[in-house]
């Protein structure tokens, strides 16, 4: 399908190899041969087009200097610093990053996720007060909507037990006021 392209023009290996070393720089050729391994590897276009745009990003950062571990980690670094991104995305550029290191044989170079804490509990600010969730309850008989209703109580009743622990819980009782009031229809379809 596709002409393999000759290691010694494109990819750089071993960090011993000075050489070797300066030619881990992203050209237009690095990024063809690139998106080629991707669609040898049979992944979907939208994956090759994000791969790509990710690895530019990159290539826009470097500013035509040599790859290396040091810029990569400074790039984790910068992506998390200028607050553009979540977590989420940023370990989305590098798993693209550390996906085009393994194509040109550059693994001694990859670099790790960020480690993600999962909450395990209900921000406070996000939690209903007793009257707020009488309100829904009442909110969802009136509607006729029994089911809704039933299932707002026993998520009340239950509290955070019955769920699994990577599942938020879309009601918690606290005492006091809170600022907005969540509307059955929110979890329309949800629960």
């Amino acid at each position: 399908m596709f002409g393999m392209v000759e290691n010694k023009d494109i990819r750089g290996k071993g960090i011993s190899d000075n050489y070797e070393c300066q030619k881990r720089i992203i050209t237009s050729s690095t990024l063809e041969y690139f998106r080629k391994m991707l669609i040898m590897a049979e992944k979907e276009i939208q994956t090759i087009d994000k791969y790509v745009r990710d690895i530019k990003k990159l290539m826009t950062y470097a500013k035509g200097q040599s790859i290396n571990k040091e810029m990569l980690l400074k790039y984790k670094d910068y992506l998390q610093k200028c607050g553009k991104y979540k977590i989420s995305s940023i370990n989305s550029y590098l798993a693209a990053v550390n996906h085009f290191c393994e194509v040109m044989e550059w693994t001694d170079i990859r670099v790790k996720m960020i480690k993600v804490q999962r909450e395990t509990f209900v921000p406070e600010n996000k939690e209903i007060t007793m009257h707020e969730y009488e309100k829904l309850v009442k909110t969802a008989y009136k509607k006729g909507d029994k089911r809704l209703a039933l299932i707002i109580e026993t998520l009340g009743s239950t509290g955070r037990s019955a769920l699994s622990a990577s599942a938020p819980c879309p009601i918690s009782l606290r005492p006091g006021p809170l600022e907005t009031f969540v509307s059955p229809t929110e979890y329309e379809g949800k629960l």
